[in-house]
């Protein structure tokens, strides 16, 4: 982590800490010791400068600085993505559902638009609404 001075704005370095391929982010550390982060210096509020703050209502900044964030995520733990066959036994278990739903279970909309097209769902993308399409016999 590195300091900023409050009030020549210049960063002082804190040891310990590298600075290699990462992304920068901006913090206000509040009374309380609550972290703000802000993706812009100018976003940034001043020392002493009155803010919200979730805990309390509203509490004084003490302190700036700027985080280091690692620039991409670890792509060994990204989960990977859900296949077709994956989909319809999720649908097995619950025949009509809604895109939300299947977004936040890791079913991308490509996945739901190629089955789709192979005739296996129905979708309506103005409601919403996803549906397993019954098997003819």
């Amino acid at each position: 982590m590195v300091r900023l001075d409050a009030e020549s704005h210049e960063r002082v370095a804190m040891p310990g800490r590298g600075s290699t391929r990462r992304s920068r982010s901006y913090s206000a550390t509040l009374n309380c010791g609550l972290v703000l982060t802000y993706e812009a210096f100018t976003l940034l509020p001043g020392v002493g400068e009155v803010v919200p703050c979730y805990r309390h209502g509203y509490c004084t900044v003490n302190e700036l600085g700027v985080v280091n964030f690692p620039a991409r995520r670890d792509p060994s733990r990204a989960r990977p993505r859900r296949s077709q066959e994956e989909l319809l036994a999720f649908l097995s278990h619950c025949p009509v559902t809604t895109v939300h739903v299947l977004r936040r279970n890791r079913f991308t909309l490509r996945t739901v638009a190629a089955a789709q097209r192979e005739g296996l769902v129905e979708v309506d993308l103005v409601a919403g609404r996803v549906a397993l399409r019954p098997t003819p016999g």
